[in-house]
């Protein structure tokens, strides 16, 4: 099994339709210039480390384009250090959702989790083969939090049910993680995803 890092992954799922945050990756200063140009301000930034491994993230890109050089500076100091993602900011539910092909029939498996603020952060975790029915049932029977809107909810469902008939097309396809997917009421944006091939 061959993992694509999580610039390729992205770039494969938005070549695919999906919606996925606007973003850039770089590793000098202007790269960094480069960036807050296409992506803009209200973004973060991530170190990222061998083997696409996160050394840090959720900073907040300063206003000030100095300080901005300053966090910059610092995050490539990190042990292991390789490149820095910048990412707009997106408002919205926060889920991770995986897809995965078990078993020499590649029976298909699916699990998610919902992240609530100011709450565990497993709140749902459910794995077992399935088809469309199924997993349309699955997500409809799941006990959400309330306060997830129900447009979200429907967002979320129909995310799901697009990326399934997508993996299921395609056998080259053996996992794919989506590590943040933000819903909203208008769509559903893929922030952070790691695609496996066979």
């Amino acid at each position: 099994m061959r993992g694509l890092s999580e610039k390729d992954s992205l770039d494969f799922l938005e070549d695919k339709g999906f919606n996925v945050v606007p973003r850039k990756f770089f590793v000098t200063r202007i790269g960094l210039k480069r960036a807050l140009r296409k992506v803009g301000t209200k973004s973060t930034m991530e170190a990222i480390g061998r083997n696409s491994f996160v050394l840090e993230k959720g900073i907040e890109i300063p206003k000030n384009y100095t300080l901005a050089v300053f966090e910059f500076k610092r995050l490539k100091k990190l042990k292991g250090f390789k490149k820095i993602s910048l990412k707009e900011k997106i408002k919205g539910k926060n889920f991770f959702v995986k897809l995965k092909r078990e078993g020499k029939k590649g029976n298909l498996s699916f699990s998610f989790l919902s992240f609530e603020e100011n709450q565990p952060r497993i709140l749902i975790s459910k794995s077992f083969p399935i088809n469309k029915l199924k997993l349309r049932r699955m997500i409809k029977n799941s006990k959400l939090p309330k306060t997830i809107p129900k447009r979200v909810k429907a967002n979320f469902e129909n995310f799901v049910l697009n990326l399934y008939e997508f993996f299921k097309k395609d056998i080259q396809i053996k996992k794919i993680e989506i590590g943040s997917l933000f819903v909203n009421e208008k769509n559903s944006m893929v922030y952070s995803a790691r695609v496996f091939l066979k």
